[in-house]
């Protein structure tokens, strides 16, 4: 079932629902046409996840996850968020109108969500299309187009640039996280 029909099946059940956090992974970008990282045809199928998702492989070779990285944002320029994307962005616009809210918390860094116009949105594991250096604090959306030279340099201090993402073995940022956790904090409806 795709999320378009989830989310239509359970209106009538969310009819009163006026504060709700939605937690949402890879499926929901599956219906968009991004694979997904497991199984048969996933992003993770004959590559050796240690060198492109952990720091120690960045730190080894930031040339080449760059690269890797960079097909995957190539992958999402070709995208367009799916109709659950659409409909979670409409069904915020529509609750936060009543004066309720809507908000999401996904593991998803393809930005689809932001592209379909959701605004209340905790991207907990970063995303593809920003960037931040490896020693200042510098950080920037840099959307789909490819990076070069590779690595690409901090314009701010020199140092090299790396996507906002969160690697096996980091945690996540602090402020997402307890953003994320308000959100479900505050709800009166929880779906995943």
């Amino acid at each position: 079932m795709t999320a378009e029909a989830q989310l239509a099946a359970a209106r009538p059940i969310l009819a009163d629902a006026r504060h709700v956090a939605v937690f949402t992974g890879a499926g929901i970008s599956a219906d968009a046409g991004m694979s997904t990282y497991r199984g048969t045809g996933g992003l993770w199928e004959g590559e050796h996840v240690e060198k492109v998702a952990y720091p120690e492989g960045f730190a080894a070779d930031p040339a080449g996850v760059w690269t890797w990285y960079n097909r995957l944002r190539r992958k999402v320029a070709e995208c367009t968020p799916a109709a659950g994307h659409v409909a979670l962005a409409e069904w915020e616009r529509k609750l936060t109108t009543a004066g309720g809210s809507l908000t999401i918390c996904t593991q998803n860094i393809d930005g689809l969500h932001a592209l379909a116009g959701s605004t209340r949105l905790f991207e907990l594991h970063g995303s593809l299309l920003r960037a931040r250096c490896c020693a200042c604090s510098y950080h920037a959306d840099i959307g789909c187009e490819p990076m070069s030279p590779l690595p690409p340099p901090c314009p701010e201090c020199g140092d090299i640039l790396r996507l906002d993402v969160v690697w096996f073995t980091e945690s996540l940022q602090d402020d997402v996280l307890q953003g994320a956790a308000h959100a479900v904090a505050a709800c009166d409806t929880f779906l995943s």
